[in-house]
């Protein structure tokens, strides 16, 4: 299992770092071997991922037919978004292209060496409805760009990726834990996820409603 050096424990709260050193320490009990290992270009995929990603939700919008065409039925942030994504030009989305070949090739490197990457799900715990700033270590940083900072590069690089709860704040909220691993072996990475949930069962009970 790799711990990693950069990108995802820059700016988390300090009851996910526990929880998922705990998570860590966990998978150590059950026979896994935990080493350190390094993603150098972890964080240059954060503004071409944002370009790619504007760009092709644009792009099956229309070609579905739905914008502009039906732009009215849009909520306010996804309509901007769709805007933003029309801005952005084939030379910008090509060298986004690229970047990814760097950032993938970093992640594809690592994962010959070990099984996943662990990592938080998300820097945060849950946050309250309309709750819409937070400050992490000093920080502060939208809860929409929190919530979706460390699923990233799984979505940036295509490689697979599962969540899966791994601790409970005083309150009684879930924290996640990320594994991220290798291209097309899905059910090697549901396999690990299998042995940890088997070895807490009691993170399987549901708050109360």
């Amino acid at each position: 299992m790799g711990w990693p050096r950069e990108y995802f424990f820059d700016r988390v709260a300090n009851g996910v770092r526990r929880s998922i050193e705990a998570a860590a320490r966990s998978f150590e009990e059950i026979g896994a071997i935990v080493e350190e290992v390094s993603l150098p270009h972890a964080f240059d995929g954060d503004e071409p991922s944002t370009t790619m990603a504007l760009a092709e939700a644009t792009h099956v919008h229309r070609a579905a037919g739905w914008f502009p065409q039906h732009e009215a039925d849009y909520g306010e942030d996804v309509r901007t978004r769709l805007k933003m994504g029309d801005e952005i030009c084939a030379a910008a989305y090509l060298a986004a292209v690229e970047v990814r070949k760097r950032v993938r090739a970093d992640f594809e490197t690592v994962l010959e060496k070990v099984d996943a990457i662990i990592a938080p799900t998300v820097p945060i715990t849950a946050p309250r409805l309309g709750e819409a700033k937070i400050e992490i270590g000093g920080a502060e940083e939208t809860v929409r760009s929190a919530l979706i900072r460390l699923n990233r590069p799984g979505n940036f690089t295509g490689l697979p990726a599962i969540s899966i709860p791994c601790g409970w704040t005083r309150g009684g909220l879930p924290i996640g834990l990320q594994l991220l691993g290798r291209a097309w072996q899905e059910e090697r990475l549901l396999g690990i996820a299998r042995l940890f949930e088997e070895a807490h069962p009691q993170l399987r009970r549901r708050p109360k409603l």
